[in-house]
C-alpha cells in the first residue's frame, strides 16, 4: 500500500532538540493497516539534523519467528526508492539466555529501482554504527511483545506478536547521494516535494531467510 506524503511533513526541524522520541513531534503512517506503522521524528545533534523512526510490527497473528518488516521511500517524480530492511527473532526461548535479543533488531541500507520491491543492498551497507552513511539501529529504544506458542526441544518455532519496534535512525545528510535520499526542506520549494512511501513485512520457516511468505 502506497503512502504519499511532502518533505515538510518528513524532514520538518523541532524549534527545540530532542532525543528524537518526543512524540509532540511525531508523525504516523500506518502502511499495512493494522500491521505495519511507521513513525518518524526529528532531533537537531550540535549542527547536524537526524531522522528518527521506528517501524512497528503489530501483526498479532501466530506465524514463524524469523520476521522481516520494512519501508522505501522515493520522490514521486524518481525511480530509485531509499529502503531499510530490518529482520529479527521472536524466538523467547533464546531471550532468557541472552535478553539483549529481546532489544535487537538487524537493519540494512537498502535501495530498489522498481516497484516490486526487490531491494539491494547499498554499496555501504556493512557501516551500521554511522548515522552518516547508513540507518543506524538504536536497541536501547526497541523492543519485541511476544509470546511462545509452539516449542520444540526448548526453541519456540513460532510466536505470537503483539508489537515489535525497531527504532532507528540516519542524518538528514548522508555521504551517498545516489542510493540515500537527501533531506533539507531549508526552501519552500524542497519544503514542498511529495514522497512515496511503501511497506512490507514477511516471516520465513527457517533462519536462512528463505521458504517466507511477502505482504505489501
Amino acid at each position: 500500500m502506497f503512502k504519499t506524503f511532502t518533505a515538510a511533513v518528513l524532514a520538518a526541524v523541532a524549534s527545540a532538540a530532542n532525543e528524537g522520541n518526543n512524540y509532540a513531534n511525531k508523525v504516523m503512517y500506518h502502511l499495512i493497516p493494522d500491521k505495519l506503522h511507521l513513525n518518524l521524528y526529528n532531533a537537531r545533534n550540535g549542527d547536524v539534523n537526524e531522522l528518527h523512526g521506528e517501524l512497528i510490527w503489530t501483526d498479532g497473528a501466530e506465524d514463524f519467528n524469523t520476521k522481516e518488516m520494512g519501508f522505501c521511500v522515493r520522490k514521486t517524480d524518481e525511480t530509485t526508492w531509499d529502503c531499510m530492511r530490518t529482520r529479527f527473532s521472536t524466538d523467547t526461548a533464546a531471550w532468557t539466555e541472552n535478553p539483549a535479543e529481546a532489544k535487537q533488531f538487524d537493519i540494512t541500507d537498502t535501495f530498489s529501482t522498481t516497484d516490486l520491491l526487490g531491494v539491494t543492498r547499498d554499496d555501504t551497507w556493512t557501516t551500521k554504527i554511522n548515522a552518516g552513511v547508513s540507518w543506524r539501529a538504536v536497541d536501547s529504544k526497541s523492543s519485541k511483545t511476544c509470546v511462545a506458542s509452539t516449542v520444540e526441544a526448548t526453541k519456540s518455532t513460532k510466536s505470537t506478536c503483539s508489537n515489535a519496534t525497531s527504532h532507528w535512525y540516519r542524518n538528514f545528510i548522508t555521504s551517498d547521494g545516489t542510493q540515500d535520499i537527501q533531506l533539507s526542506g531549508a526552501t519552500s520549494e524542497e519544503a514542498a516535494v511529495v514522497y512515496k512511501a511503501i511497506g512490507w513485512m514477511s516471516t520465513w520457516s527457517d533462519i536462512t531467510f528463505e521458504n517466507g511468505t511477502i505482504e505489501t
